[in-house]
């Protein structure tokens, strides 16, 4: 009795034997059908797809066009310039106050900073000069967005500071310097603190003698703290290598999601 092959009984089985690999069953085929074109490749359809600007990864920024092979991405176009949105466009029916959210778009992370663009545009063009109470509050806001633009971790301690000398005061001697102060909830750590300004050094990162005050720094200072910072400096040290940049142009988004991904907490409910 002759024997059967693997490939005749992939054949009668419908092609569905996993064991046989394609040129077997080519070959097979291309015996019991002489002359006979065989193409057993999986037919592809190149299609065309619009990833944005309107999709939750794009958040309505941006547009790509991809260009799928199957389930293989083979090229992409992006198209950026569609933050305004027709921002432009709409505002000509709104004042100018009804027009501060549309700013907020320009930077998510730091969107009360582009908010303080726009007012401060509109009170030049119409010539008024604000009280000093409310210039004051518009700069410790925007300081609050830049440093909360750029999060790398977060510190918990108590303000611990000792004692920076023993002086003798009415014949006792007193420690002096001792500054404790606890009961304040976690606070956020950012990125610019750990590195110098551009142009003093591209590849340094400090996430033990950071730049902080000295209060700040007596809570910063604490163990737990530092091994959060050395993990967000070593994370933003591999994505400056990665891209071949100084550590001040690691974009922060990428750094961002890197910290995110490895469960780093960059703020209370993230």
């Amino acid at each position: 009795m002759a024997r059967t092959t693997a490939a005749e009984q992939a054949i009668a089985n419908g092609g569905l034997d996993s064991d046989v690999t394609v040129s077997e069953l080519k070959e097979e085929l291309a015996d019991r059908l002489p002359g006979a074109t065989i193409d057993l490749e999986p037919e592809q359809e190149i299609l065309t797809v619009n990833m944005g600007p309107h999709h939750p990864a794009t958040h309505g920024v941006l547009r790509l066009v991809l260009r799928t092979d199957g389930e293989i991405v083979s090229e992409v176009t992006p198209h950026i310039g569609y933050l305004h949105r027709c921002a432009e466009k709409i505002g000509e029916n709104l004042t100018p106050r009804q027009w501060i959210p549309y700013t907020d778009r320009m930077d998510y992370l730091a969107a009360m900073n582009m908010n303080l663009g726009w007012a401060l545009t509109v009170e030049k063009l119409m010539g008024l000069n604000l009280p000093d109470k409310a210039r004051h509050l518009r700069v410790l806001i925007a300081e609050l967005n830049r440093i909360a633009s750029h999060l790398v971790g977060m510190g918990a301690y108590g303000m611990d500071s000792h004692n920076c000398q023993r002086i003798v005061k009415n014949g006792r001697v007193e420690n002096e310097g001792d500054v404790q102060v606890w009961g304040f909830p976690p606070y956020p750590i950012s990125y610019r603190s750990i590195v110098p300004r551009a142009g003093q050094c591209e590849n340094l990162l400090v996430p033990i003698c950071l730049s902080a005050s000295h209060i700040a720094y007596g809570s910063i200072r604490m163990e737990p703290v530092f091994m959060i910072l050395g993990q967000s400096a070593a994370t933003a040290a591999a994505l400056a290598l990665e891209r071949g940049c100084p550590v001040q142009k690691v974009p922060y988004e990428a750094l961002r999601a890197r910290l995110l991904a490895d469960k780093q907490i960059l703020r209370l409910g993230n």
